[in-house]
This record gives C-alpha cells, structure tokens and sequence, in this order.
C-alpha cells in the first residue's frame, strides 16, 4: 500500500470543485473541500501568511498539489458553512439501507475469537451485554487508540503485558500499542486591545508546510494561526485574542497505548512520547521561532498585538525549548499502533490487507495501520484507507 496503490484512493474521496492537478486531486468524491475564499479571509490569518512570505519563505497554491511546501490557504473540507464529515459525507447517504444498522450508545469490550478466527463482538448497550456476529470478517475502527485498546483486551497483544492484567493470550503480537506517533504542538499565545471577529471556517484557514535544519526530504513542520482564546496548558490569559501553533509533523519520537486493566470501561494508558528524541524538541524550537518572527513583523503588529506566551522571559533558544516542553500538547492526530507490516517483522500487526497476523476474519481500517505517521492532518489519509478497504473487502 506505497504511495501509487494509494493514491488513487485519496483521489476517490475527494471532490475539489474544479480541476486542478488532476493527477493528484479527485473532483467527484463524496468530500467536498475549497480554501477560504480571499475576501473571507481572517485578518490575523492573512497577516500571518503576508508575515511568513515576508521572511522569504516560500508559497505555494495548493499543499495537495505538486508543491507541498510553502505558506499556503489549503483545502478545507467545509461546505456551505458546514464541516464534510465522514458522517455527513458516507454515512448518512447510506443510513436508509437495509444492510446497516447502527448501533449509538454502545461500548465494545471484546472480540469473539472463535480459535484463531474472529467471528463478531460484544457491546454493552443500555447496561446490557449484546453481541454482533459477522458471516465474512469484523473491520476494526477505533482509531489509534481504541483499535488496540479492544485487541488487547481480546487477548490480541504483548503475551507479557496481557498476562500480568489475567488476560489470556490468543495471538503475542508485541506490535499491539507500539509505535504510537502523533503531531505534538506547541503554541505562542497573543493579547490585543482591539476585539477580533471569528473565522467563519476552521479558526485556522492558512498553513505552512515548512523544513526545519533537521528535515529531510519533505517539510517536517507545520505553522497556523488558532483563532480563538486558547491558553497554553496550565496558564489562563483572559485577554488572549489567538494563537500561533507550531507542530512537528514528522516526529522521531514514539510512544505506547497500554491497558490500566482488564476492564474495557477503564481508558488506556497512553504515552505519546512528545519530544522524547532530542531532534523533535530542535524542531519545535525553530518552529516557535518562525512563529514570533513572523509575530514581531509589520504585518503583525499592525494588528496591535503582543505576545502573552511564552513572554520575553522565552527570548533566547534555552528559553524557547524550556516553554517547548512545558506547553507541548497533541495536535489529535495519533498513528501507528497496528502498523503494516509482513509477518516475519516482530512489530508487524496487520498485513498489507490489513489482516490481523495469525487472526483470520478481522482486519484493522484506521489510522493505527500507518506504519509512519504522514507529514500532514491524517483526515484524507484515514478516508483513502477507507477505501481501499472497502476494495479489499469487495475483492475478498
């Protein structure tokens, strides 16, 4: 599943509203997505891409397209004023079909393994215990988190961790829960005298894919404006008027989903490793560095801005990676716990039919496949892994 398998895919879930780069981009897709349009433009937003092109980082118009690095006013998956979800987009076209019953309310808390074959699930639904049978195979998506989550506590999973918590082991895959990575972001906060207006689209509507001096081949940073009062972890700032978010896009560091016990209403144990590798914490570094340049330009501070967060107290490097560590958070895009894999790598949890090793009938359709995590929110990757998965199951 490299990137021509999959490519195809990507182009299948979208729909662009007009051709462009139509080697790269689908314009028939069930998710409809366009940038803000120029003259809806948040002035905080358009002042901090004027500042970034100032600092002479380059531009690109379409971060799907050809060019993927670069200050940019990217797709958005919102139309007509409303997020395209895959709710709004596949389900609700298709909740009217006699084949799909959708169950709300409901807490699954295991697999039925049947031998080495999995055959449906339980649930607790209105504090009633129920099953769901499957004549083919089961399709797990519970995401990152979840997806392992619900093979641990069905015996799928690191033999040693399971058998401490009293769970009996059906497949040791050690892969279950490792290999967690996720966007970490850290931001810089601004107060101004001035109210400002809400974005009509996302609070974000301008992005840079940019390289730090420790990228490699692609941008392994991405900068955006929050536009809400958002405060870092920890600090209140009633005046705040908005953010300036730096995350690490191609992160080095790894994390684990664990289970804190047997019990499928006790939430997982999850590490995400934020800047556990040094080269992480030297990327967020430059990125905040970039962001207060970028703050400290005319076209910022013609807004009549000031920095709250991290303060002039933050003004050298040691400063800036001290408020890293302090303000690091997720950009809730976790990955890679049930990567792809062949069989005979240890780490390896699905195949590249995204079958579970040494389970039949089960397949995992989520981000927790991706064996690294994108360089990119995960949002059209998650939906062209949907698709091939529903080929895949078609093909079965």
């Amino acid at each position: 599943m490299g990137y021509a398998g999959l490519l195809p895919y990507f182009k299948r879930s979208e729909d662009t509203g007009k051709e462009r780069h139509l080697e790269l981009r689908g314009t028939r897709g069930p998710i409809r997505v366009a940038p803000v349009p120029e003259a809806s433009r948040h002035p905080v937003a358009q002042a901090f891409a004027t500042a970034l092109c100032a600092l002479g980082y380059p531009v690109t118009e379409d971060l799907s397209g050809s060019r993927q690095e670069g200050v940019a006013w990217p797709d958005l998956a919102i139309a007509d004023g409303h997020r395209v979800s895959p709710a709004s987009a596949y389900l609700r076209p298709a909740r009217h079909r006699p084949n799909l019953t959708v169950r709300t309310g409901s807490l699954a808390t295991r697999l039925i393994i049947e031998g080495s074959r999995c055959t449906g699930v339980a649930y607790v639904r209105d504090g009633a215990v129920e099953q769901a049978h499957a004549a083919q195979e089961v399709v797990l998506c519970a995401g990152a988190v979840g997806s392992p989550q619900l093979l641990m506590l069905s015996g799928i999973g690191p033999a040693g961790h399971l058998s401490a918590l009293g769970i009996a082991v059906t497949a040791d895959l050690p892969g279950v829960g490792s290999n967690l990575q996720d966007h970490p972001v850290a931001t810089a906060t601004y107060a101004s005298a001035a109210p400002m207006r809400a974005s009509g689209y996302n609070h974000g509507e301008t992005y840079a894919a940019l390289s730090s001096p420790q990228a490699g081949d692609w941008p392994d940073l991405q900068l955006f404006p929050i536009l809400l009062p958002v405060a870092p972890p920890g600090r209140e700032t009633p005046d705040m008027r908005f953010a300036l978010a730096a995350s690490v896009v191609a992160p080095a560091s790894r994390g684990t989903v664990r289970l804190a016990s047997a019990s499928p209403d006790t939430a997982p144990l999850s590490n995400p490793g934020f800047l556990a590798a040094s080269a992480d914490l030297d990327r967020m570094a430059a990125g905040l560095g970039i962001i207060r340049l970028a703050a400290a330009s005319a076209a910022m501070t013609e807004l009549g801005i000031w920095e709250a967060w991290p303060g002039p107290g933050a003004g050298d490097s040691d400063g800036v990676r001290t408020w890293a560590r302090s303000a690091v958070g997720s950009y809730y895009y976790p990955a890679g716990t049930c990567r792809i894999g062949p069989p005979a790598d240890p780490e390896a949890v699905v195949n590249h039919q995204l079958r579970i090793h040494g389970i039949t009938g089960l397949r995992v359709a989520d981000a927790s496949v991706m064996p690294v995590i994108p360089n990119a929110p995960l949002h059209a990757t998650v939906l062209a892994i949907a698709e091939k998965a529903a080929d895949l199951i078609n093909r079965s």
